[in-house]
């Protein structure tokens, strides 16, 4: 068995309620090794210490949450491929300026959320870390540099002036954790972008966590203006 053989199985809507038992299932046997001590035996690894596997499961919970939470705010939610706003030149031959096209990676975002009547459009960014801030020679605490380009690169270029809601585009990176939560928000030079930072505070009781991902989601008591100080 391999992880290709769940991902075989064909889901519809006489069976999807299947899919919640089928992925714990890929979880399990992901998560799985041979014991070195007895023969024929297994052990089970705490995947919460994978930082790559928990951030999957994060990015996945997210993705559900707003799919079956937040319909009304935003109908539509899904994964989003960005390319880069960068045009080739300064190449003689045609062929030449295609590969340059093609060696341009493409950026897929973890989660845009779009509502077509209103052009509200809000790209979350999945990030599960032990700190969601961090310090360097013990100095002050601060955002991680990497995770805010990203999330800046996402909101940027994904920027089409014949599509209003890409003009007004929001972008939040989400992190869990199991202390206090806090909320940065800052606007982008002279654009009508905004880029959050949020915490969800998984330490405590699920109804609480439901208010506080629909409050980062819909972005709940969050003026649009920018500062006046």
């Amino acid at each position: 068995m391999t992880a290709r053989t769940f991902d075989r199985i064909k889901l519809n809507r006489n069976n999807r309620f299947y899919i919640l038992v089928l992925n714990v299932c890929k979880l399990i046997w992901q998560s799985t090794l041979p014991d070195k001590n007895k023969e024929g035996k297994y052990e089970f690894i705490d995947f919460t210490e994978d930082e790559f596997c928990m951030n999957a499961v994060f990015e996945r919970f997210l993705m559900n949450f707003c799919k079956q939470h937040c319909k009304e705010e935003y109908p539509e939610a899904h994964r989003e491929e960005i390319d880069f706003k960068l045009t080739p030149y300064g190449m003689m031959f045609k062929e030449q300026v295609e590969e340059a096209r093609r060696v341009l990676p493409v950026m897929q975002t973890d989660i845009t959320l779009f509502n077509p009547s209103t052009n509200k459009k809000h790209i979350l960014d999945a990030k599960y870390y032990r700190e969601a801030l961090v310090s360097k020679y013990a100095g002050n605490k601060k955002i991680r540099r990497e995770h805010l380009s990203q999330i800046l690169s996402y909101v940027m270029n994904q920027e089409n002036p014949q599509k209003p809601e890409t003009m007004n585009a929001d972008g939040t990176l989400v992190y869990p954790t199991v202390a206090d939560d806090f909320d940065f928000s800052y606007s982008y030079g002279d654009t009508n972008h905004h880029i959050h930072v949020r915490t969800i505070n998984l330490n405590q009781p699920w109804q609480k966590i439901e208010e506080r991902v629909k409050e980062i989601v819909k972005m709940e008591g969050i003026a649009r203006q920018k500062p006046c100080f």
